[in-house]
């Protein structure tokens, strides 16, 4: 009897170690070996977001932020996710992603190569800013946000490329 009680203990106690709240966050490795945080955004939809200061600051070459993550799908980066990785050089980003935040990627002065995906709709503030070995971007049919300086001081942007048919909002400072 209490070998039997002892099992249901454990398992159930196992199940509960795997569940996650709205908030947690928890490590993954990306396919070319680097770790990244994330944060749970809904539990219930199974949606999370690559975190705050996702990756050590001194990574280098290409970063790949994966559509699902321990069955979660990635649908955000949060502010300053990426903020001064000065020695990426081209970040892959899934086509479940909706939205960019503020300083995702700001001060990534290497970076030459980002691809928005198609699903993107919002680009917050200064999230590209000081990128400043970025020459072209392409921006998706589907943004309808972009935040005030969210491609400033790109020194070396030479094109910007628009596949948008409707005006968008632009932030500027209040």
């Amino acid at each position: 009897m209490w070998k039997k009680l002892f099992i249901l203990v454990m398992v159930l106690s196992t199940g509960l170690c795997a569940w996650s709240a709205d908030g947690d966050t928890f490590q993954a490795e990306t396919p070319g070996g680097v770790m990244m945080k994330f944060k749970v955004i809904s539990e219930a939809e199974k949606t999370c977001a690559v975190a705050s200061n996702a990756i050590d600051y001194t990574t280098k070459g290409v970063v790949t932020v994966l559509e699902e993550v321990k069955g979660y799908k990635v649908v955000e980066i949060l502010q300053s996710s990426f903020y001064h990785c000065q020695q990426i050089t081209s970040v892959s980003l899934p086509n479940t992603l909706n939205n960019i935040g503020s300083g995702a990627f700001q001060y990534c002065t290497s970076l030459t190569d980002i691809t928005l995906p198609t699903s993107l709709t919002a680009i917050g503030s200064y999230a590209f800013d000081y990128c400043t070995s970025l020459t072209d971007i392409t921006l998706p049919a589907s943004l309808t946000t972009i935040g005030y300086y969210a491609f400033g001081d790109c020194s070396s942007m030479k094109r910007v490329y628009s596949l948008m048919e409707k005006p968008i909002e632009i932030n500027t400072r209040t």
